[in-house]
């Protein structure tokens, strides 16, 4: 363990956002920091370091900043602002350190804010404890900037949904064990489409990963849905809530990419 849990335990309180506070966090991230520079991560096998990178998060209780109290978060709901302070000093240390920490919030808080009682109690205590490797699988070939040109399909089935299509550029594809997928609803009409949210885990019968090499050690690829089945217990919120929900955690996380810049 790189630092007791007990130590950034008393970095958290009540998150009143007082000085004294952010300058006990602060000090567990320093001394996290430099246990890891005494004992540096071997970043050659991208998948190994991830996985090296979230148990050694886990175990030095800063995961617990992206799953609300309930779940075993430090705070009741995720803030930005910790987050923030967390993901400026791991970038200080490593580029592939930032994202494994960064993509355990992006990958779950969808669940988080719209996922049913039995998946979120299900998942978000392994996020926190560094059991479940996350991913957010919005980006597509056609749909970059304007998520609105998704053309992954989520057609209605007895129980739940189908999916079929593809996704790009998705950190963590292929080490995840847990995707939140946007598609669109197959349903809706082309002039105005509807989006939903899927979760589904990372070995899911029709799912395949094709890996994208890139110059930093960062595990990162395609998704391709062939008839992938939801169950509508794993949609996340309602019917056509996809593009909410995606904005919504996008608002949580884009300001933290900043912090990280600083880094």
């Amino acid at each position: 363990m790189i630092t007791s849990p007990r130590i950034l335990d008393r970095a958290l309180g009540t998150i009143a956002g007082d000085h004294d506070t952010w300058r006990a966090l602060e000090a567990a991230l320093e001394a996290f920091t430099r246990a890891l520079r005494a004992a540096p991560v071997d970043e050659g096998d991208e998948a190994a370091a991830t996985r090296s990178y979230v148990r050694l998060l886990a175990e030095a209780g800063l995961l617990r900043w992206v799953v609300p109290g309930a779940f075993g978060g430090a705070a009741p709901t995720l803030l930005s602002t910790p987050i923030c302070l967390i993901r400026q000093w791991l970038a200080r240390e490593s580029g592939a350190l930032d994202t494994a920490f960064v993509m355990q919030g992006l990958g779950s808080n969808p669940v988080t804010m719209a996922g049913g009682e039995a998946l979120r109690r299900a998942l978000l205590p392994r996020v926190a404890a560094g059991a479940a490797i996350c991913a957010f699988a919005l980006t597509e070939p056609e749909a970059g900037s304007d998520i609105k040109n998704m053309r992954s399909l989520a057609t209605t089935c007895d129980g739940g949904v189908r999916l079929r299509g593809e996704k790009c550029f998705i950190s963590n594809a292929g080490v995840a064990d847990s995707y939140v997928v946007f598609a669109r609803e197959a349903d809706s009409p082309p002039e105005r489409p509807r989006f939903g949210a899927f979760w589904l885990p990372g070995d899911a019968r029709g799912l395949t990963v094709k890996p994208t090499k890139v110059i930093a050690p960062h595990p990162i690829g395609s998704l391709c849905f062939d008839d992938v089945f939801v169950p509508t217990q794993h949609r996340i919120g309602a019917q056509a809530d996809g593009l909410k929900i995606a904005l919504a955690n996008l608002e949580v996380f884009r300001v933290t990419v900043g912090a990280a810049a600083l880094g």
